[in-house]
């Protein structure tokens, strides 16, 4: 059998029973892109729909993040982080807009419109004074695009990465989290 055909069958062995809580080392170790990507809607799934609660251990941040509801981080046999990942991930101000093109152009449009563009290849973290409404901001940069006539890859709210967030939780000062 394939690494990936091993994998499934260990987890198929693991949730038989319907147990409370299933421990899962590195779950996506050894595989390929395609079978990665099953592995973690297969712990998601077994998760929501079967209401088994799912330990997973891994150095892959950004797996966690995709997978994951919370997180515990370890560093030096101490806790440094820990939580609901919406709570740990909170406190990125703004949004971010990601543009196939006109990047420039749409950041030039919003200063004039008394928000903040920060340009960063094709992506845009967009910032309003204290006081302005998110929902404000959003209609703004919408509006801008539409007018522009951009192709718009994402609209989203700013968060920080797990990995920002265990970055900064390990410094020695454990310092607040920045974006």
């Amino acid at each position: 059998m394939s690494t990936g055909q091993r994998h499934r069958v260990k987890m198929a062995q693991a949730i038989a029973h319907y147990p409370l809580l299933v421990l899962a080392d590195e779950p996506t170790d050894g595989l390929d892109p395609l079978q990665h990507h099953a592995k973690q809607e297969h712990i998601r799934r077994v998760s929501d729909e079967y209401g088994i609660s799912v330990l997973l251990s891994s150095h892959l941040l950004e797996e966690v993040e995709r997978t994951c509801d919370a997180a515990v981080s370890l560093g030096e046999g101490r806790v440094v982080a820990s939580g609901r990942l919406d709570d740990l991930q909170a406190g990125g101000a703004g949004i971010v807009v990601v543009v196939d093109d006109g990047a420039e152009a749409l950041a030039a449009q919003l200063r004039t419109r008394h928000l903040t563009a920060d340009v960063d290849g094709s992506r845009l973290r967009v910032t309003a004074p204290d006081g302005i409404p998110d929902v404000l901001m959003l209609d703004t940069v919408r509006d801008a695009v539409a007018e522009l006539h951009l192709p718009l890859r994402a609209l989203q709210a700013n968060r920080i990465s797990l990995e920002d967030v265990v970055l900064d939780m390990s410094q020695p000062s454990g310092g607040s989290v920045t974006p």
